[in-house]
């Protein structure tokens, strides 16, 4: 039997899961995605200087791994633009769409094209801490 634990200061511990390793690089991507937009939502303008929330939203799904550490493929929106207001992006998906599409002519195809492309790679690796370290120097 192989022992998966890493020696920590006080004792072992269990080795961090893919799925965290993810969950840290999409993290580091929002935050890329937020510095781009300078925390200020892209729909409406609200920014967190003024005491909002900024939400980092996903154009295709962060279930999609080909798109989920990707900052092209993240929004800044606040919490009411992205899932709280009545014509948020989770509320009226397609009101959503069509802004998208008329804000960032392509982007949605384009960030599809990436996903898709990468979904037909039967045996995908993606080595989330090393996607993680090179946004981080972004």
């Amino acid at each position: 039997m192989v022992n998966n634990t890493t020696k920590h200061k006080k004792g072992l511990r269990k080795p961090q899961k893919r799925s965290h390793s993810k969950k840290l690089a999409v993290n580091e991507a929002k935050r890329v995605a937020k510095d781009r937009d300078d925390w200020t939502c892209v729909r409406c303008g609200r920014s967190r200087e003024q005491g909002w929330r900024m939400h980092g939203a996903h154009i295709m799904p962060v279930e999609w791994d080909g798109t989920a550490a990707d900052p092209d493929n993240i929004l800044t929106l606040c919490a009411t633009c992205h899932s709280i207001g009545r014509a948020s992006a989770h509320e009226d998906p397609v009101s959503f769409a069509r802004w998208l599409d008329e804000k960032y002519p392509g982007l949605y195809d384009r960030m599809h094209q990436q996903a898709y492309k990468y979904s037909k790679n039967p045996f995908p690796k993606i080595d989330w801490t090393d996607v993680r370290d090179k946004l981080k120097q972004l």
